[in-house]
């Protein structure tokens, strides 16, 4: 069974900002036969973070633990050039171990582009838009995987970025692992996901579907796009009240958006049109992970 030992020895916490809620856990580097991977140590999100520090995690109930370890085959079998390869679950402190991105996540990239003009010239279109690939790939693979994986919780956060600058996709099947354990790890906005991202059918409580991973990936082509955190000055009830009633995020003017080369970029207009489409009111006019690929490839 994929569980190690107790050994597992947390060093340090990445620095991917602090986490939202919904998240289900801290994430850390940690060390494994002389090999850095990343541990997402799952808490109760009753605790301070001072509290969390101090007791490094809760012991989780033996459902939960059990529900991780039956799920660890087939998070194990999902492997793929982007998707986070999972190496494990362990018990004390409990946690999933996956392969290490140095880059930490999107929301990173994007954040240190923003601020810092030198990484700035390195998040130029071409790179932007082979980051997207990548990630629609990760999706449609799981979407194609038998038995299928819905996400659920695809966000840029759970995009990470190594070394080379590949994105891979992580935290896939765990908020369906966490909600189907009634009574733990309950995130203080009642749900496995950040509203931020859900499309209006999973706001409104219906069932995921493919579509509304695709929904939330035309929000992250928007992070792609601004360089910003999306709904960044509103409450989850407005965005819950905006997103159902059909609006969308503000897409500012061409001479307002970041990067080194958005003026000469000539397939702007094309990749607004497709994070639009992906984004639509209407499930079924959204286009599924292949076309997005297929479409992405042509402003390449």
């Amino acid at each position: 069974m994929f569980c190690f030992s107790s050994h597992l020895f947390l060093l340090l916490s990445i620095n991917l900002m602090h986490l939202p809620p919904g998240s289900f856990g801290r994430v850390y580097l940690a060390k494994w036969h002389e090999t850095y991977v990343a541990a997402k140590v799952l808490l109760d999100n009753s605790l301070t973070v001072s509290q969390a520090d101090a007791a490094a995690a809760v012991s989780l109930s033996n459902p939960l633990l059990g529900k991780l370890q039956q799920e660890a085959g087939l998070m194990a079998s999902l492997r793929h050039p982007n998707v986070v390869q999972f190496l494990g679950v362990c018990t004390f402190p409990p946690c999933i171990v996956t392969e290490y991105c140095d880059r930490g996540s999107l929301t990173d990239v994007l954040k240190k582009a923003k601020a810092d003009p030198t990484v700035a010239k390195e998040v130029t279109w071409p790179r932007r838009l082979t980051m997207a690939v990548d990630a629609a790939q990760g999706m449609l693979f799981l979407h194609n995987h038998r038995p299928q994986v819905l996400h659920r919780d695809l966000k840029s956060p759970n995009l990470l970025v190594d070394n080379a600058w590949k994105v891979k996709i992580t935290d896939f099947n765990l908020s369906k692992i966490i909600e189907e354990v009634e009574g733990q790890l309950q995130t203080s906005n009642g749900g496995a996901s950040n509203p931020r991202w859900l499309s209006p059918a999973l706001l409104e409580g219906a069932p995921a579907t493919t579509a509304d991973d695709v929904f939330a990936f035309g929000v992250v082509m928007w992070e792609i796009l601004v360089w910003d955190i999306p709904w960044l000055i509103t409450t989850p009830w407005n965005i819950m009240r905006a997103v159902t009633g059909g609006e969308r995020l503000e897409i500012p003017d061409k001479k307002d958006l970041p990067g080194p080369d958005t003026k000469e970029f000539k397939g702007l207009d094309g990749y607004v049109a497709l994070m639009e489409r992906c984004w639509a009111q209407d499930p079924a006019a959204r286009p599924n992970f292949s076309e997005v690929i297929i479409e992405l490839r042509k402003l390449m």
